[in-house]
């Protein structure tokens, strides 16, 4: 079968993470986002950075890194729910809050530019995905981010990345972390392309390689400085940069 959509993994794939960010800055630009929703909702009695400070503890309690756990079961891969959070924090000061408005409070906190936690496009990333679909491929993004897509949308623009992403599935809109596999299967039926006809492009054998191929899509491990790993035996290609996908002869058309 033909190829005919790529599924790109986000962090270390399309943009790379880089050193612990500067955590009082983010929470300053986290409250200043908070502080306007706060006077809205009759909570400006809040001091907003212990707030924040609060909300994210809580949340790190609930919602552990399932990285750090032994090999939990895709069913306890949920993701955050962070207006539920935002609520139980809130309750925790003596205050009410409606979803909606919870889910306000939600997208005010993620509404800090991701540059600001040290995330850049790799150099490669603009050229490659424009030449993918200058080429007739289908893209789309499957990322672990608890963020909506319109987030994620405004991110890649910010980033400097072209608007050629037909589909974009979150985690955090799809309810689970990777590798469940109703991350990669919503990007397939948004695209409406069968699994054989697709590659996945990622850096993690765990959460995107073996996902990939217990799905029958084509799995692309992005190495970046690695080297080649011979226990990643699902990996059907390897390639050092975005750029060396573009050699690949399963995407020579």
């Amino acid at each position: 079968m033909a190829i005919q959509a790529v599924l790109f993994d986000l962090d270390q794939t399309l943009w790379s993470v880089g050193p612990q960010p500067d955590w009082a800055e983010i929470t300053a630009l986290q409250s200043a986002e908070l502080a306007p929703h706060f006077a809205r909702f009759a909570l400006d009695h809040f001091d907003p950075p212990e707030f924040v400070r609060r909300f994210w503890t809580n949340l790190n309690v609930q919602f552990p890194d399932p990285d750090s756990l032994a090999d939990p079961p895709l069913e306890e891969r949920r993701w955050i729910e962070g207006p539920a959070v935002l609520r139980s924090t809130l309750a925790e000061h003596g205050a009410t809050c409606a979803e909606d408005d919870a889910s306000a409070l939600w997208e005010a906190l993620n509404n800090v530019p991701l540059r600001h936690f040290n995330i850049r496009l790799f150099a490669d990333a603009a050229s490659t995905v424009e030449a993918l679909r200058a080429a007739g491929y289908r893209l789309a993004i499957v990322t672990a981010r608890p963020l909506t897509e319109a987030i994620v949308r405004r991110e890649l623009r910010d980033q400097g990345l072209p608007d050629v992403f037909e589909a974009v599935v979150t985690s955090g809109e799809v309810g689970y972390r990777k590798p469940h596999p109703l991350v990669f299967g919503s990007a397939l039926a948004r695209l409406g392309v069968p699994p054989d006809e697709a590659i996945v492009v990622g850096d993690s054998y765990e959460d995107d390689i073996v996902p990939a191929a217990k799905l029958g899509i084509i799995p692309v491990l992005k190495l970046n400085d690695r080297a080649p790993d011979p226990r990643c035996t699902l990996a059907r290609h390897h390639v050092p940069s975005l750029a060396a996908l573009l050699d690949l002869e399963v995407l020579n058309r």
